[in-house]
């Protein structure tokens, strides 16, 4: 599927130089929207964005395709491979939400021609039924290709091929791709996004086996972390400023309140009874640690924490391995369980 360029940030950056979880927790820290894309040789893959934190993704291995969490998951450990390229584009985040959406699409008319439909009155039953989705053009006689973005009716983005391979984008090219298909005539298809990948749904905690194994694997990461640090220093003080953390984020996730006490962990035990999904949990969990590490690194030598901590946490991610893929947590949180460590700059 053809994205929009939007604002280029990174133009192929060799996977042979290029940290891909680095890179990833560079754009969540500037709270960027867009994408990225990944490729080699026959293969190809798009993370999408919004606001720094990933809300689906797709990758396609010749004539296969996978979505959402398990694709994010292959794509963090294919980039770890040399000869591939990464690309970063920025975009609104209206338009990464609406891309993420039509990833896994639902075909809603298929092979209609400009002989018997009138792209532009199909273009208004589009607006009348609110729509979400995208419309596929090929234009006849060589022509190039093109397609409409729709959010809820209203068309979001246009982009045109030129059978030169040259794409242009914008608002703007919308009567421009209507003139085209008038005068050469044109077959398209169109597509209605299925909302059911969006992030509504991309980590949404299932009940019993799904919690449990997220809780352990969290479970034992903060009190591998908790030993380390009441070691070099002195016992209570992580609990100490991991409350502190908690409750400084506490009004971004309210579950963490730890006067709500939907969230404890003492005596290295953690218990949840709130509700929210698997990125909530533990990107805000991800957050309060980085607090905790750089709060502790006032009274001690940061670098020591941090390579004691490495050494213990290389042991968890041997340990959970499944699980850390299953929950996407290199991705939700690639401070601790990707390459690089929480609080490192």
């Amino acid at each position: 599927m053809i994205f929009p360029k939007g604002e280029v940030v990174h133009k192929n950056l060799s996977t042979s130089y290029t940290n891909l979880n680095g890179l990833l927790l560079s754009l969540k820290s500037e709270d960027f929207s867009g994408y990225v894309k990944i490729g080699f040789l026959d293969y190809e893959a798009v993370l999408f964005m919004d606001s720094g934190d990933i809300i689906n993704a797709v990758e396609e291995i010749g004539d296969k395709k996978r979505f959402g969490q398990r694709a994010i998951s292959n794509i963090i450990s294919k980039a770890k491979e040399q000869d591939g390229v990464i690309s970063v584009y920025q975009l609104l985040p209206e338009m990464v939400t609406v891309l993420a959406s039509t990833v896994k699409r639902e075909i809603l008319y298929k092979d209609l021609s400009t002989d018997f439909t009138s792209l532009k009155r199909l273009i208004d039953k589009l607006a009348e039924g609110r729509h979400t989705g995208y419309i596929e053009i090929a234009l006849r006689s060589g022509k190039g290709s093109g397609v409409i973005f729709f959010q809820e009716g209203e068309p979001l983005e246009t982009i045109l091929t030129a059978d030169d391979g040259n794409l242009v984008s914008g608002t703007n090219l919308l009567n421009r791709v209507l003139e085209e298909a008038l005068g050469a005539g044109a077959v398209f298809n169109v597509y209605r996004a299925n909302l059911s990948t969006s992030s509504d749904q991309m980590g949404e905690i299932g009940e019993g086996g799904d919690l449990q194994d997220l809780l352990r694997v969290l479970q034992d990461t903060i009190s591998t972390i908790e030993t380390v640090v009441d070691g070099l220093i002195k016992k209570g003080i992580f609990s100490s400023e991991l409350r502190r953390a908690l409750v400084k984020k506490s009004n971004e996730y309210p579950f963490l309140d730890p006067f709500a006490a939907e969230f404890r962990y003492k005596d290295g035990k953690i218990v949840f009874t709130g509700k929210t999904d698997i990125h909530e949990l533990t990107r805000g969990l991800g957050e309060c640690l980085g607090l905790t590490i750089e709060a502790i690194s006032h009274q001690f030598s940061k670098e020591e924490i941090l390579d004691q901590v490495k050494g213990e946490l290389d042991q968890i991610k041997a340990d959970f391995g499944k699980e850390i893929k299953k929950f996407n947590l290199e991705a939700t949180m690639p401070e601790i369980f990707g390459d690089q460590l929480v609080g490192k700059r």
